[in-house]
C-alpha cells in the first residue's frame, strides 16, 4: 500500500472531514471516519502494515477485516485516480 497523490488532486480537511476535489473530472470525493483515517496514516508515510495494526486497535475489527478494507479503500481511490502506486 504504497501511494501518492496524483497531481489532479486537491485535499482539504474541514471540520475533521476530507475533501478531495479531482480538477481532472470536476469531481468531489469524501470519506467516512475509516477512509479519513487511512488517507491521514498514508499521507504521514504509515506502511499498509501499520495502517492494518491501527485499524484494529481503533476499530475493534479483526486483522483480515483490517486488511481488506485498507486494500479495498486503497484500490478505489486508485481507480478513480485520487492515488497512484509508488
Amino acid at each position: 500500500m504504497n501511494f501518492k497523490k496524483t497531481s489532479d488532486i486537491s485535499v482539504r480537511k474541514i471540520e475533521g472531514e476530507i475533501f478531495i476535489f479531482d480538477r481532472k473530472n470536476t469531481i468531489i470525493h469524501t470519506f467516512n471516519k475509516t477512509g479519513a483515517f487511512l488517507w491521514e496514516m498514508a499521507q504521514n508515510s504509515s506502511t499498509g502494515e501499520a495502517m492494518v495494526d491501527a485499524l484494529v486497535e481503533k476499530y475493534d475489527v479483526t486483522r483480515e477485516v483490517a486488511q481488506k478494507d485498507a486494500a479495498e479503500f486503497f484500490a478505489t481511490l486508485q481507480k478513480n485516480g485520487i492515488v497512484e502506486p509508488l
